[in-house]
């Protein structure tokens, strides 16, 4: 698939902090901070990325006594301003290096978001937020190329406190498809006695590089980040003299997050050291307390746009018996068979000038017969009365939850063997094997869109989420029951994650010989398979009814399932 077959996840913080301040009076401080949250393209959102920045801002005023005017403040960093602040392998000067005054400045970078190690040349990048993580040596931005940047900064001091894990995984997945979490060691930099980077550049780091870095769901940070900020605040004054070294900062995090995460998480983690062990990175007030941040709470659901433009079409012959067709109708055609909605004839604007290019050109669909939907992504429970009951492949059990970990190839297994078990009860001429089938790829988004024109079926704003769908942001980690989250305007529900949802189409990576008439794309058998919606561990980009991914037909991963269509004549 196209960015999360199997992802490397990282989660990051990485600091930069230079010599703290008796007071908070450090004029010529420079501070360069990146919270990188939202993803798109089914990477895992970072969901407390900017909790993390902003914490850490306010590490850099309070504490270092830096100058708001001095800090670069990036969110959802793109590579380019990821460059554009730091410099690239061609250049140095940054940002970064504009602001620091030769000779005075302490420098103080922190980064939030995804690490990822290279399958290809091994290793460890940090992770824009407009990368692909399976091809991270072009898009990805190197954490050597951060390190020798910031070295040649001419700064008096630079200390790097990077919390990023570049094990291949990460609390909600994995990152790079096709590799599994410990295939990959990645070859971070060291920074060494006697480099010439040793002489002002100091490095932290949340994880070895085959570890994980946890996620603090409770205090809304990553563990690093959190236990690095009450230590930074005082907790790691050991000897009580109003100061925190970096060789107290990493005592400090080996006492309290190396034993959280293995007692909350069952994992080890394990922060290293390179450079200078003794530099002062914070005078402290004993007992300070680091500031939490919550995030906002959600905005009201607004209610869904409009109705669609029904189609007239002229009535045809029927075989058999009567099929339901009105749109809106709730049918089943057997006790086990899953629940349908008919959805009426309709044309359609599909794609997005706002997304990827395989989302454009935008074009309209015209829809010309009424079909209908599965109301919920396929469940365990169906699953197994098609499949044989103890037929289930799904990480997450639980009936009502969507199966997942199965492939294109098992839907279109389970659809044969539905198919067979309704021909007696349903005699339709609906040609081929039987009435059901996948949603072709126009069909699934004129489906979810139930006639909107917003980004998701509550409207255009992230905060709306929550009432529709399950994601990263609020899954804890898992699938939940289909159903649980409100339907869109034709009563389908969970269209906007829980699961990706395989459709028939082969894959094109634009809609430039797109049918008019929203009939799949087709190809040979052994094509990449499209799949939409978004699942339970995705940012609100992935969710968008615009946003398309891949997968081979093959591939089975605990974030991928389907729903069914029917047709009615």
């Amino acid at each position: 698939m196209r960015r999360i077959g199997l992802i490397f996840a990282a989660c990051v913080a990485a600091v930069v902090a230079g010599k703290a301040q008796a007071a908070p009076d450090n004029p010529d401080c420079v501070a360069a901070i990146v919270g990188n949250k939202a993803y798109g393209k089914g990477i895992p959102a970072v969901e407390y990325a900017h909790n993390d920045a902003e914490s850490f801002k306010r590490y850099v005023v309070d504490v270092l006594g830096c100058r708001e005017g001095n800090i670069i403040d990036l969110r959802d960093a793109t590579k380019g301003r990821l460059e554009a602040a730091f410099g690239n392998r061609d250049s140095h000067r940054g940002k970064v290096f504009q602001y620091v005054r030769p000779g005075r400045s302490d420098v103080v970078v922190f980064y939030s978001g995804h690490g990822v190690p290279s399958l290809r040349d091994k290793r460890g990048y940090l992770l824009p937020t407009d990368a692909e993580p399976d091809t991270v040596e072009v898009s990805g931005f190197p954490v050597e190329v951060l390190y020798d940047n910031l070295a040649k900064v001419e700064a008096r001091s630079v200390t790097v406190y990077l919390d990023a894990c570049f094990s291949g995984d990460s609390p909600w997945g994995t990152l790079v498809k096709g590799a599994s979490g410990i295939s990959v060691v990645p070859k971070l930099p060291a920074v060494k006695a006697g480099d010439k980077a040793a002489a002002v550049l100091a490095v932290l780091t949340a994880a070895r590089g085959d570890e994980l870095a946890s996620w603090d769901q409770e205090a809304k940070h990553g563990l690093f980040t959190r236990i690095l900020l009450d230590g930074l605040y005082g907790a790691a004054d050991g000897n009580g003299d109003g100061q925190v070294s970096m060789a107290e900062a990493k005592a400090y995090l080996d006492e309290e997050m190396t034993y959280q995460a293995r007692r909350r998480f069952n994992r080890e983690q394990h922060a290293t050291l390179h450079g200078d062990a003794t530099r002062v990175v914070a005078r402290v007030v004993p007992g300070a307390k680091a500031p939490r941040v919550e995030p906002p709470a959600p905005a009201p659901a607004p209610a869904p746009a409009a109705t669609v433009a029904v189609v007239p079409r002229p009535p045809e012959p029927r075989g058999g018996q009567s099929v339901p067709d009105a749109p809106g109708t709730v049918f089943r055609d057997c006790a086990d068979c899953p629940e349908m909605v008919v959805v009426p004839a309709g044309s359609f604007v599909m794609g997005s000038d706002d997304g990827d290019a395989d989302e454009k050109p935008v074009h309209r669909v015209t829809i010309g017969r009424a079909f209908a939907v599965g109301k919920y992504e396929v469940t365990q429970g169906e699953w197994q009365a098609v499949m044989g009951g103890n037929s289930n492949p799904s990480k997450f059990p639980g009936l009502r939850n969507p199966v997942e970990q199965v492939s294109w190839d098992d839907a279109q297994e389970f659809i044969r063997r539905l198919n067979a078990k309704v021909r007696s009860v349903v005699s339709v001429s609906t040609g081929g094997d039987g009435p059901y089938r996948l949603l072709t790829e126009a069909e699934w988004e004129y489906a979810a869109r139930a006639g909107t024109t917003t980004k998701w079926s509550c409207g255009d704003s992230e905060g709306c989420l929550s009432s529709v769908a399950v994601y990263g942001a609020n899954s804890g980690g898992r699938t939940a029951a289909v159903g649980s989250k409100s339907g869109n305007g034709f009563g389908l529900h969970d269209l906007h994650g829980n699961v990706w949802e395989w459709v028939q189409d082969c894959f094109a990576d634009s809609y430039v010989n797109a049918s008019s008439d929203g009939s799949p794309v087709i190809g040979i058998n052994t094509c990449n398979r499209v799949s939409r919606g978004g699942s339970w561990i995705n940012s609100p980009r992935g969710l968008r009814f615009a946003d398309r991914d891949w997968n081979p037909p093959v591939n089975r991963v605990n974030f991928l399932g389907f729903r069914l269509a029917r047709t009615l004549r």
